[in-house]
């Protein structure tokens, strides 16, 4: 099937990924500083933009606050599926 102009696919990962967090400068966050952000994130007073690779502050969503990568953990699948709007 030809795919229509913003039409997406579905991507469902089962697994886990190992998440390194840094300062805008790239270098990594101390132990305490990172359990902080952890935190945060935990009760949604920081977000995660997966675009971007930033995580900012709910109240300021223009200012990212801090850098992250992702690796693949151990016995991640994934699932592609076409997306139906």
């Amino acid at each position: 099937m030809a795919k229509r102009k913003g039409q997406g696919i579905n991507l469902d990962v089962n697994g886990s990924f190992i998440m390194s967090i840094t300062d805008m400068q790239g270098q990594p966050v101390e132990e305490d500083i990172e359990q902080g952000i952890l935190d945060n994130l935990e009760q949604g007073e920081y977000v995660i933009g997966f675009d971007s690779k930033t995580i900012m502050d709910l109240n300021d969503l223009l200012t990212p606050i801090y850098k992250f990568t992702l690796e693949v953990g151990d016995c991640t699948s994934y699932e592609f599926s076409e997306r139906e709007d």
